[in-house]
């Protein structure tokens, strides 16, 4: 079998799965705010459940990203598109 179908999925995984999942968790958990754009260090969330919303939503996209590649490379999900149907009786 050939190593070609799991070069895409591992890109996806690398380039995106990972960083989005590391950067949510140091915003959500490590409370490392600047790395919201605009943020400043020292400043103090007016809503401080909104750096937390930011960071889980950042962890849920590299899941969704990383469960996509996974069924990508078992071949649960297929990236080829369906041909169109014959609408023939129209």
């Amino acid at each position: 079998m050939s190593q070609q179908p799991f070069i895409g999925p591992l890109m996806l995984i690398l380039l995106g799965a990972i960083p989005l999942i590391a950067f949510g968790y140091a915003i959500a958990v490590k409370k490392k705010y600047h790395l919201i754009v605009g943020w400043k260090e020292g400043d103090k969330p007016k809503h401080p459940e909104l750096p937390n919303t930011i960071g889980r939503s950042l962890i849920y996209a590299g899941l969704a990203v990383l469960f996509a590649a996974v069924g990508a490379c078992l071949g649960l999900i297929s990236d080829v598109i369906p041909p169109k149907i014959n609408r023939d009786f129209e």
